[in-house]
């Protein structure tokens, strides 16, 4: 296989993704020898007819898997799963909210290591963003969603630290972990191409429940920066969210993020 699309659904029907839905768009588009494997990561089952559909739909233009992981498993996890069960020269990763457009979709065949597209929400332009801090060629933190990587990068991650993805991590934390990883090794070939729009949580309302389980997840996942990826950066970062906890009187969080530094694990894995 050439190459695998790895799109995660999170309690959402196939054609509420905007993802699946812009594939379909587009997918006169889809790169030859390409798989597009949809993992559920909610816990209801997907509409059997709505499977079907969306299968014939993309019969002529690619392969089409459907995994129901049953719970809400670790990014990591899932990812590192998919990786090790489906082959190819490249692998695709996306959230199910990313809009996707033929130039991506033709971006993702230029011979580097990793891709990188301009990640705009509300057309405000968010990610990749440089850091002159970190060392080595790759300075660069960006979302997963719309990541094309190479295998033999893949290879590299997973030799140096035993898995592509860092499984300590569930939710927040995935892909700036793994960036930080790419730091660390010898020079690669990486390109930033094309433009994708995102919705990220920070522009859109959200309730009072919804707030407090994404502070709770950047607490978690600050504390597990800082442990494993110590660096001026983090500890940059850690510096001012600790104080943005304490300003906003949040002492549960700040507990929370000494209990996650001391065991080195999300507390739900």
């Amino acid at each position: 296989m050439s190459t695998v699309f790895i799109v995660l659904v999170y309690n959402k029907g196939i054609y509420e993704s905007q993802s699946l839905k812009s594939l379909l768009i587009q997918k006169e588009h889809i790169p030859q020898e390409s798989e597009i494997v949809i993992f559920n990561n909610g816990l209801n089952t997907f509409n059997t007819e709505d499977k079907i559909k969306f299968s014939q739909a993309l019969l002529d233009f690619s392969s089409v898997s459907f995994i129901h992981g049953g719970k809400n498993e670790s990014l990591a996890k899932i990812y590192n799963r998919v990786i090790c069960d489906y082959d190819a020269k490249r692998y695709v990763f996306l959230d199910d909210d990313t809009v996707l457009n033929k130039d991506f979709l033709h971006n993702t065949q230029v011979n580097v290591d990793l891709i990188m597209p301009k990640i705009k929400s509300k057309g405000i332009a968010i990610y990749p963003f440089r850091r002159n801090y970190l060392v080595n060629t790759f300075k660069f933190i960006t979302i997963s969603s719309g990541l094309c990587i190479s295998s033999d990068l893949l290879s590299k991650v997973k030799l140096k630290y035993g898995n592509c993805f860092d499984e300590r991590f569930k939710l927040y934390g995935v892909d700036t972990s793994f960036c930080l990883r790419l730091c660390t090794l010898n020079q690669f070939s990486f390109s930033i191409k094309g433009t994708l729009e995102h919705s990220l949580s920070k522009f859109e309302k959200e309730t009072k429940v919804v707030k407090n389980f994404r502070f709770r997840e950047r607490t978690i996942a600050d504390s597990l920066i800082l442990r494993n990826y110590i660096s001026f950066y983090s500890l940059v970062n850690t510096l001012k969210f600790l104080i943005k906890l304490g300003a906003h009187r949040r002492f549960y969080e700040i507990k929370l993020w000494f209990t996650i530094y001391k065991k080195n694990k999300h507390p739900d894995l």
